[in-house]
Protein backbone atom coordinates (compact mmCIF):
# COMPACT_ATOMS: atom_id res chain seq x y z
CA UNK A 1 0.00 0.00 0.00
CA UNK A 2 1.04 3.39 -1.08
CA UNK A 3 1.37 5.63 2.46
CA UNK A 4 0.36 9.23 1.54
CA UNK A 5 0.02 12.45 3.76
CA UNK A 6 1.17 13.00 6.98
CA UNK A 7 1.03 10.31 9.91
CA UNK A 8 -2.02 9.47 11.64
CA UNK A 9 -2.56 9.16 15.22
CA UNK A 10 -5.18 6.09 16.49
CA UNK A 11 -7.78 8.63 16.63
CA UNK A 12 -11.28 7.01 17.01
CA UNK A 13 -14.89 8.20 15.17
CA UNK A 14 -17.33 6.26 16.65
CA UNK A 15 -21.02 6.30 16.51
CA UNK A 16 -24.29 4.25 17.95
CA UNK A 17 -27.17 4.34 15.94
CA UNK A 18 -30.45 2.01 16.80
CA UNK A 19 -33.27 3.97 14.76
CA UNK A 20 -33.40 4.95 11.23
CA UNK A 21 -33.51 9.05 10.39
CA UNK A 22 -33.21 11.79 8.39
CA UNK A 23 -31.22 14.17 10.01
CA UNK A 24 -28.22 15.60 8.21
CA UNK A 25 -26.07 16.64 11.24
CA UNK A 26 -22.51 16.50 11.11
CA UNK A 27 -21.01 15.09 14.29
CA UNK A 28 -17.64 14.55 15.28
CA UNK A 29 -17.61 12.00 18.56
CA UNK A 30 -14.09 10.42 20.22
CA UNK A 31 -14.57 7.42 22.35
CA UNK A 32 -12.75 7.87 25.88
CA UNK A 33 -10.67 4.96 26.98
CA UNK A 34 -12.53 4.52 29.71
CA UNK A 35 -15.66 4.33 28.47
CA UNK A 36 -14.53 1.21 26.38
CA UNK A 37 -16.18 -2.19 27.94
CA UNK A 38 -17.50 -4.82 25.98
CA UNK A 39 -19.68 -6.09 28.59
CA UNK A 40 -21.04 -2.63 29.46
CA UNK A 41 -24.11 -1.09 28.80
CA UNK A 42 -24.59 1.78 26.28
CA UNK A 43 -21.72 3.63 26.09
CA UNK A 44 -20.67 7.08 26.76
CA UNK A 45 -19.59 9.47 24.32
CA UNK A 46 -18.01 12.65 23.56
CA UNK A 47 -19.04 15.13 20.98
CA UNK A 48 -16.41 17.54 19.96
CA UNK A 49 -17.65 20.87 18.59
CA UNK A 50 -17.98 20.97 14.83
CA UNK A 51 -17.78 24.74 14.66
CA UNK A 52 -14.65 24.69 12.72
CA UNK A 53 -16.73 23.50 10.06
CA UNK A 54 -17.61 26.63 8.11
CA UNK A 55 -21.36 27.16 6.95
CA UNK A 56 -20.00 27.33 3.59
CA UNK A 57 -17.74 24.09 3.70
CA UNK A 58 -21.09 22.17 5.40
CA UNK A 59 -23.12 23.53 2.02
CA UNK A 60 -20.33 22.58 -0.18
CA UNK A 61 -19.52 19.02 1.46
CA UNK A 62 -23.49 18.25 1.41
CA UNK A 63 -23.97 19.24 -1.97
CA UNK A 64 -20.99 16.84 -3.25
CA UNK A 65 -22.61 14.32 -1.33
CA UNK A 66 -26.36 14.68 -3.03
CA UNK A 67 -24.23 14.88 -6.30
CA UNK A 68 -21.96 11.77 -6.28
CA UNK A 69 -25.37 10.07 -4.89
CA UNK A 70 -27.30 10.80 -8.03
CA UNK A 71 -24.65 10.09 -9.79
CA UNK A 72 -24.38 6.54 -8.43
CA UNK A 73 -28.09 6.22 -9.00
CA UNK A 74 -27.69 6.51 -12.75
CA UNK A 75 -24.26 4.44 -12.99
CA UNK A 76 -25.35 1.66 -10.98
CA UNK A 77 -27.86 -0.24 -12.63
CA UNK A 78 -28.61 -2.21 -9.62
CA UNK A 79 -29.78 0.67 -7.39
CA UNK A 80 -31.16 2.68 -10.32
CA UNK A 81 -33.38 0.16 -11.00
CA UNK A 82 -35.29 -0.42 -7.71
CA UNK A 83 -36.02 3.28 -6.58
CA UNK A 84 -35.50 6.00 -8.37
CA UNK A 85 -33.97 9.44 -6.01
CA UNK A 86 -36.72 10.87 -3.78
CA UNK A 87 -36.46 14.93 -2.38
CA UNK A 88 -35.63 13.43 0.77
CA UNK A 89 -33.06 11.15 1.32
CA UNK A 90 -33.05 8.78 4.52
CA UNK A 91 -29.91 8.35 6.44
CA UNK A 92 -29.01 5.19 7.85
CA UNK A 93 -27.04 6.96 10.88
CA UNK A 94 -25.86 10.91 11.58
CA UNK A 95 -23.54 11.98 9.39
CA UNK A 96 -19.88 11.81 10.83
CA UNK A 97 -16.71 13.89 10.46
CA UNK A 98 -14.05 11.35 9.79
CA UNK A 99 -10.41 11.16 9.65
CA UNK A 100 -10.16 8.80 6.14
CA UNK A 101 -8.79 9.38 3.82
CA UNK A 102 -7.90 12.90 5.08
CA UNK A 103 -8.62 15.11 7.52
CA UNK A 104 -11.99 16.63 7.86
CA UNK A 105 -13.83 13.93 5.48
CA UNK A 106 -17.67 13.08 6.13
CA UNK A 107 -19.17 9.29 5.60
CA UNK A 108 -22.79 9.27 4.85
CA UNK A 109 -25.08 5.98 5.14
CA UNK A 110 -28.08 6.13 3.37
CA UNK A 111 -31.35 3.76 3.27
CA UNK A 112 -32.21 2.69 -0.02
CA UNK A 113 -35.37 0.74 -0.54
CA UNK A 114 -35.48 -2.50 -2.45
CA UNK A 115 -38.14 -3.97 -4.65
CA UNK A 116 -40.48 -6.85 -1.84
CA UNK A 117 -37.28 -6.43 0.42
CA UNK A 118 -35.90 -4.60 3.44
CA UNK A 119 -33.24 -1.89 1.94
CA UNK A 120 -29.66 -1.73 1.40
CA UNK A 121 -27.06 0.60 3.37
CA UNK A 122 -25.46 2.56 0.42
CA UNK A 123 -22.17 4.18 1.89
CA UNK A 124 -20.79 7.41 0.79
CA UNK A 125 -17.04 9.26 1.10
CA UNK A 126 -16.53 12.95 0.93
CA UNK A 127 -13.33 14.25 0.97
CA UNK A 128 -11.05 17.15 0.24
CA UNK A 129 -8.39 16.37 -2.44
CA UNK A 130 -6.89 20.29 -3.25
CA UNK A 131 -9.62 22.49 -4.10
CA UNK A 132 -12.35 20.32 -4.62
CA UNK A 133 -14.54 17.89 -2.91
CA UNK A 134 -14.72 14.26 -3.98
CA UNK A 135 -17.40 11.96 -3.18
CA UNK A 136 -16.80 8.28 -3.77
CA UNK A 137 -19.31 5.08 -3.00
CA UNK A 138 -17.47 2.89 -0.76
CA UNK A 139 -19.78 -0.25 0.01
CA UNK A 140 -23.47 -1.42 -0.19
CA UNK A 141 -24.25 -3.37 2.71
CA UNK A 142 -27.52 -6.02 1.67
CA UNK A 143 -30.32 -6.85 4.17
CA UNK A 144 -29.85 -10.37 5.67
CA UNK A 145 -32.96 -10.97 6.44
CA UNK A 146 -33.70 -7.09 8.15
CA UNK A 147 -31.82 -4.66 7.01
CA UNK A 148 -28.47 -4.02 8.41
CA UNK A 149 -27.52 -1.08 10.94
CA UNK A 150 -24.21 0.81 11.56
CA UNK A 151 -23.14 0.00 15.31
CA UNK A 152 -19.68 1.82 14.87
CA UNK A 153 -16.91 3.81 12.91
CA UNK A 154 -13.46 4.62 13.65
CA UNK A 155 -9.94 4.60 12.38
CA UNK A 156 -7.04 2.32 13.16
CA UNK A 157 -3.28 1.74 12.32
CA UNK A 158 -4.22 -1.71 11.91
CA UNK A 159 -0.32 -2.48 10.43
CA UNK A 160 2.16 -0.23 11.55
CA UNK A 161 2.05 1.88 8.46
CA UNK A 162 1.05 5.44 10.75
CA UNK A 163 -2.14 5.46 8.28
CA UNK A 164 -5.60 5.10 9.81
CA UNK A 165 -7.64 2.63 8.25
CA UNK A 166 -11.38 2.36 8.55
CA UNK A 167 -13.40 0.27 10.24
CA UNK A 168 -17.12 -0.11 9.92
CA UNK A 169 -19.26 -2.54 11.77
CA UNK A 170 -22.60 -3.52 10.33
CA UNK A 171 -25.05 -5.71 12.57
CA UNK A 172 -28.85 -7.30 11.87
CA UNK A 173 -31.13 -8.47 14.64
CA UNK A 174 -31.82 -12.08 14.35
CA UNK A 175 -35.04 -13.66 15.99
CA UNK A 176 -35.33 -17.21 15.24
CA UNK A 177 -37.38 -18.26 18.23
CA UNK A 178 -38.36 -21.38 16.64
CA UNK A 179 -34.82 -22.76 16.51
CA UNK A 180 -33.78 -21.32 19.96
CA UNK A 181 -31.55 -18.47 17.90
CA UNK A 182 -31.41 -14.66 18.66
CA UNK A 183 -29.32 -11.73 18.70
CA UNK A 184 -27.42 -9.48 16.81
CA UNK A 185 -24.89 -10.72 14.26
CA UNK A 186 -21.72 -8.45 13.36
CA UNK A 187 -20.35 -7.92 10.70
CA UNK A 188 -16.76 -6.04 10.09
CA UNK A 189 -15.71 -3.66 7.00
CA UNK A 190 -12.35 -2.43 7.26
CA UNK A 191 -10.92 -0.29 4.21
CA UNK A 192 -7.34 0.83 3.15
CA UNK A 193 -6.53 3.60 1.32
CA UNK A 194 -4.37 3.84 -2.24
CA UNK A 195 -2.82 6.38 -4.26
CA UNK A 196 -3.48 5.99 -7.76
CA UNK A 197 -1.84 8.29 -10.77
CA UNK A 198 -2.51 11.69 -10.48
CA UNK A 199 -2.83 11.05 -6.74
CA UNK A 200 -6.19 10.42 -6.83
CA UNK A 201 -7.32 8.13 -3.94
CA UNK A 202 -8.65 4.39 -4.23
CA UNK A 203 -10.10 2.12 -1.93
CA UNK A 204 -9.97 -1.38 -1.29
CA UNK A 205 -11.28 -3.56 1.38
CA UNK A 206 -8.96 -4.94 3.47
CA UNK A 207 -9.94 -8.19 3.65
CA UNK A 208 -7.10 -9.81 5.61
CA UNK A 209 -8.39 -7.97 8.16
CA UNK A 210 -11.43 -8.96 8.11
CA UNK A 211 -10.20 -12.62 7.65
CA UNK A 212 -9.22 -12.34 11.31
CA UNK A 213 -11.78 -11.03 12.57
CA UNK A 214 -14.41 -12.90 10.83
CA UNK A 215 -17.89 -12.30 11.51
CA UNK A 216 -20.78 -13.90 14.04
CA UNK A 217 -23.79 -13.98 16.40
CA UNK A 218 -23.84 -12.65 19.88
CA UNK A 219 -26.58 -14.26 21.44
CA UNK A 220 -28.30 -17.35 21.35
CA UNK A 221 -27.86 -20.38 18.62
CA UNK A 222 -30.33 -23.35 19.09
CA UNK A 223 -30.23 -22.42 22.83
CA UNK A 224 -26.89 -22.23 23.49
CA UNK A 225 -25.51 -18.83 24.26
CA UNK A 226 -22.38 -17.75 21.94
CA UNK A 227 -20.65 -14.25 21.78
CA UNK A 228 -18.83 -12.26 19.23
CA UNK A 229 -15.63 -10.85 20.52
CA UNK A 230 -15.43 -7.67 18.35
CA UNK A 231 -17.93 -5.46 18.73
CA UNK A 232 -16.10 -2.42 19.63
CA UNK A 233 -12.92 -0.65 19.12
CA UNK A 234 -11.08 -1.76 22.10
CA UNK A 235 -11.77 -5.64 21.20
CA UNK A 236 -10.55 -5.29 17.62
CA UNK A 237 -7.54 -3.26 18.63
CA UNK A 238 -6.31 -5.66 21.42
CA UNK A 239 -7.23 -8.58 18.36
CA UNK A 240 -4.78 -6.82 15.65
CA UNK A 241 -1.74 -6.24 17.71
CA UNK A 242 -1.30 -9.65 18.85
Amino acid sequence: MVSIGSPMEDRRTQMSTRSRGSSTAIRTATLHDAAISPTSGPRMFSHQSTSKLSAMKRIFTQFAILLGFTAAQLLHASIASEKSLSPSLTLASPTLEIDFPVRESLIQFFYVPQRDEEPNIEIYLSYRSGVCVRTAHLETIEPEGRAAEISSVFTLDADGDKEGDLFIIATWPINHAAIGTEGTYYKIYAYRKSAVEGNELEFHRARDIEDKLGSGLDGTREGVEVSFPFKEYASIRAALAR
